[in-house]
């Protein structure tokens, strides 16, 4: 898997792993979302596919973090009064969804596993996150607390991912988790400004536009 090359992240030596684990960022603040996944070793698509859904809500990406399964499928319903232009150039996912206006939902597989970042071509702070063949996974919620899943091992097959990775030029980081504190090498992107083209949509819906 190509995409999981990234720096490992290992810490002190301990007896056993902690069954909850607190991970802050680069300033010591606490990081929700973060995942540790366990991705498939021999990746096939599920005999079972779920249908998942990252809507656009406040020109937002709802929910900004998917994890799913080989063979997956998720609609991107528009619940905005504006269109969008969703898209992603990510390896196990090329797509785009040409500007679409509200009510339309299309839908699209996921049968490559790896992770898939999802944009929109006319509001640059929308930015959504897809992780694809997780045969084991775990969520970090607002206070950075963790629970690792019952399946935990240090055996070098499970890896840390956020959003902010992205922009500091990460890849999904190997970890052996031997402390119940971890802190990543990430911190908040800057916020972005709003795009000429965004601009000129927000201008054309205020004369009655479409």
């Amino acid at each position: 898997m190509t995409f999981l090359s990234g720096l490992s992240v290992v810490v002190a030596l301990a007896a056993s792993p902690p069954a909850t684990i607190t991970i802050v960022d680069a300033q010591g603040d606490a990081l929700e979302n973060v995942v540790l996944v366990r991705f498939s070793a021999e990746p096939t698509a599920t005999e079972h596919p779920t249908e998942h859904v990252m809507a656009q809500v406040n020109r937002q990406f709802s929910p900004q973090l998917l994890v799913i399964q080989h063979g997956d499928s998720i609609s991107f319903p528009n619940n905005d009064a504006v269109r969008h232009h969703v898209y992603s150039f990510s390896s196990p996912r090329v797509f785009e969804f040409e500007l679409y206006s509200s009510g339309e939902s299309p839908t699209l597989d996921f049968p490559e596993q790896g992770v898939v970042v999802v944009g929109c071509n006319i509001h640059d702070q929308m930015e959504g996150h897809i992780i694809v063949g997780a045969d084991s996974f775990a969520l970090s919620n607002a206070q950075g607390q963790l629970q690792l899943p019952a399946n935990y091992s240090d055996n070098g097959e499970w890896y840390l991912w956020h959003g902010w990775m992205l922009n500091a030029g990460q890849q999904p980081q190997q970890i052996s988790v031997t402390t119940n504190h971890v802190q990543l090498d990430v911190e908040a992107p800057p916020a972005a400004n709003q795009s000429e083209l965004e601009s000129r949509f927000q201008r054309r819906t205020l004369r009655g536009g479409h």
